[in-house]
C-alpha cells in the first residue's frame, strides 16, 4: 500500500477522509459507497485511525468531524493527538439519531501545526455504547492569525 500523504487546500484546509486513513487496532474498518466511505466497526476504544499531512506553513486549526452514530451509542470522548502527542483538542461523540445520519461537529481546542510532516490520529479516551461513531472526515480549517 502506497503511503498517502495528505497536502492542504488552496485555503489551507485539510480534508482527512475516511479513505485516507491509516488504521490502528482490529475492528475498525472501511465500510459504506466507494464514492463516500466512512470508518465503521469502531467497537474497540483501542482502535483508531490516523492520517499523514504536509504542512507547508505553521497555523492553528479548528477540528471538525462528520460523523453518524445511534441513539444509545453516543457519548464517547476523543482526543486528537499529533505525532503521538495529546494536543488538547477533545470532543464528545453526541447522537445523529442513526449510524447513516450524518452531522458535522467542532471539537473543543485548536490543534496548533507545525510546517512539515505530521501524524494527526484520533484517540478515543472512553467508548460508551456499541460504537465510538462511523466517520466520514476530518476537516481541519485553519484559524486565522
Amino acid at each position: 500500500v502506497p503511503e498517502i500523504i495528505i497536502s492542504p487546500a488552496a485555503d489551507g484546509s485539510f480534508a482527512l477522509k475516511a479513505y485516507d486513513a491509516t488504521l490502528e487496532g482490529e475492528s475498525l474498518s472501511l465500510e459504506g459507497p466507494e464514492n463516500n466511505p466512512n470508518l465503521g466497526y469502531w467497537t474497540n476504544e483501542k482502535d483508531a485511525p490516523l492520517w499523514k499531512l504536509n504542512v507547508p506553513n505553521a497555523g492553528k486549526y479548528q477540528v471538525q468531524l462528520n460523523y453518524a452514530v445511534d441513539a444509545g451509542s453516543e457519548g464517547s470522548t476523543l482526543v486528537v493527538y499529533v505525532d503521538g502527542v495529546d494536543s488538547g483538542v477533545k470532543g464528545t461523540v453526541k447522537a445523529t439519531g442513526s449510524w447513516q445520519n450524518y452531522r458535522t461537529a467542532t471539537l473543543d481546542g485548536a490543534l496548533e501545526l507545525t510546517s512539515g510532516r505530521h501524524v494527526v490520529k484520533i484517540v478515543v479516551t472512553k467508548k460508551t455504547g456499541f460504537g465510538v461513531m462511523n466517520l466520514r472526515k476530518v476537516e481541519l480549517t485553519r484559524i486565522a492569525q
